[in-house]
């Protein structure tokens, strides 16, 4: 039984080598957990993590700030799950929002979570090997209400009301000199998921004043994003 557990002024480097290993990996030993145990409160505030992923070309580099989390009545013996608050800045990314319930036995959360101010610009390195074209600009908002649950290998995630908008959306192929992609806004609300099923539903899809330029290659595929030495 432990009252209180409370952590302020982390800081920490996250480094993924290039071979795809975290430094994390040799640092934290291998735990095995049997006792039963019960805390009060645990908290970390103020803390701050560095990322540096070398794992991708260019290297991504990024800061967790501001990151606070609140965990209330954790326990591997109540069946009465913890309540659980959590909150970081990303810079660069943006501003993520969690507020809910964790179990432990076996592992359960619900709750909501949001991102604000999303700027997926700055993670084009992770899609480079994948489409021919890069986030210009543009500012994301994601928010949704959510249950998981992890029963041996079963696992439930369900996902509610889910909302997801981008505004001044611009992209453009790789060396290109304009974009071939530009939304002011685009919605999407009322989203619905349900893995173990594997159903995907969605109320309502909306969006405003866009402009696109399609190309078509020699066999005929329209793809947004390939490069234009391909296309005819």
């Amino acid at each position: 039984q432990v009252t209180s557990v409370v952590a302020s002024g982390l800081d920490m480097h996250v480094r993924r080598a290039r071979n795809g290993t975290l430094n994390l990996t040799s640092m934290i030993p291998e735990i095995t957990l049997d006792a039963r145990f019960n805390v009060g409160e645990l908290k970390l505030d103020k803390a701050l993590v560095h990322l540096r992923d070398e794992a991708v070309s260019p290297a991504f580099e990024s800061e967790l700030r501001d990151i606070v989390v609140s965990v209330r009545g954790l326990s591997n013996t109540s069946d009465v799950p913890a309540q659980l608050k959590a909150s970081l800045r990303a810079v660069p990314g943006g501003v993520v929002t969690q507020e809910g319930t964790l179990a432990l036995t076996p592992l359960a959360s619900t709750g909501t979570v949001a991102v604000e101010g999303l700027e997926p610009g700055h993670f084009n390195p992770y899609a480079r090997d994948v489409v021919a074209c890069d986030i210009v600009k543009g500012r994301v908002r994601l928010g949704a209400r959510y249950v998981f649950k992890q029963e041996g290998e079963a696992v439930t995630l369900r996902i509610h009301d889910g909302v997801a908008a981008v505004s001044a959306l611009a992209l453009r192929r790789q060396n290109a000199a304009a974009d071939f992609l530009r939304v002011d806004d685009i919605a999407v609300s009322g989203a619905t998921l349900d893995l173990g099923a594997r159903t995907l539903a969605v109320a309502a899809v909306s969006a405003n004043d866009g402009h696109v330029e399609a190309m078509r290659d020699v066999r005929g595929v329209v793809d947004l994003c390939i490069p234009a030495s391909r296309s005819v």
